[in-house]
């Protein structure tokens, strides 16, 4: 009989008020928020929804609303009193998302609502760290700066955004950084400096390339040292000199105007200071 059998559709066919506020910031239904808020709905609340590729979190209807670009849904949210800096189940805020997700708008509505420009994730990333990863927004660096995001809060690594920013080949936001106090000699747990942190593999496309070297430029013109040992004890020099894609890479710009000087320095400045000639 079917009564004996049980309803597999019955939990997703009967949701809760938090259920369905979250449901509806999801899909950007206002309406829907509005009617869930009506009936008890705790704006705040954290429920469980398939987010990045199939993994489940547990996020908040607020989360779900900056994630999926639902302007009009985040704004009523911040009216109604939605916490600008709740955390989702991976320890991000709203903030980190909107970065995330390049949407200088949201950062700007979550900062107005009192978002933390420093606020760190679970990993110790601050909006700044995820700046970095996400990609070159200088409207969106700009405003982190102007709100007072700090340039050398470090994650639990003991990494600053100018780490990420080298790592990530963004000349434009190392540039930044550097004018707005970033040290370029800090040092990350393992002993290593921002210098040490380009990416080889970005020297694989030409683009990322040209980046990278900006990148190491801009560290040098600011005075960071080329001779500085990384972790496993090598230097940068050694490193061009070992590694037969950055030394195609120094090949392919030491002719080049801009950059061809501190790529002559990084020759010249061996662990003794000799030269190549």
């Amino acid at each position: 009989m079917s009564e004996q059998q049980p309803n597999q559709n019955m939990s997703k066919a009967v949701q809760s008020p938090d259920e369905c506020l979250v449901a509806a910031a999801h899909a950007g239904d206002l309406p829907a928020v509005q009617q869930a808020i009506t009936d008890g709905a705790n704006i705040n609340a954290k429920v469980v929804t398939d987010r990045f590729r199939g993994e489940k979190f547990q996020s908040t209807a607020l989360h779900l609303a900056v994630l999926y670009a639902h302007e009009a849904v985040a704004a009523y949210l911040l009216e109604k009193g939605a916490d600008a800096n709740v955390l989702d189940s991976a320890g991000r805020a709203p903030l980190h998302l909107a970065i995330i997700a390049r949407q200088t708008n949201f950062v700007r509505m979550l900062l107005n609502a009192g978002a933390d420009v420093n606020l760190k994730d679970a990993k110790g990333y601050s909006p700044l760290h995820s700046i970095s990863s996400a990609g070159d927004s200088t409207e969106t660096v700009d405003l982190l700066l102007e709100r007072g995001a700090d340039v050398n809060a470090a994650d639990n690594g003991g990494v600053t955004p100018i780490f990420d920013a080298v790592y990530n080949a963004q000349p434009v936001l190392v540039k930044k950084l550097l004018e707005h106090g970033a040290m370029f000699n800090a040092f990350d747990n393992n002993g290593e400096q921002p210098i040490h942190f380009a990416n080889r593999d970005n020297l694989k496309e030409h683009g990322k390339a040209e980046r990278t070297v900006e990148c190491l430029a801009l560290l040098l013109e600011a005075g960071a040292s080329a001779d500085a040992p990384d972790r496993h004890g090598k230097t940068l020099v050694e490193q061009c000199e070992n590694d037969a894609r950055i030394a195609e890479l120094v090949a392919v710009f030491e002719a080049k105007g801009g950059v061809d000087a501190a790529l002559a320095k990084i020759r010249r400045e061996g662990p003794q200071g000799d030269s190549d000639d």
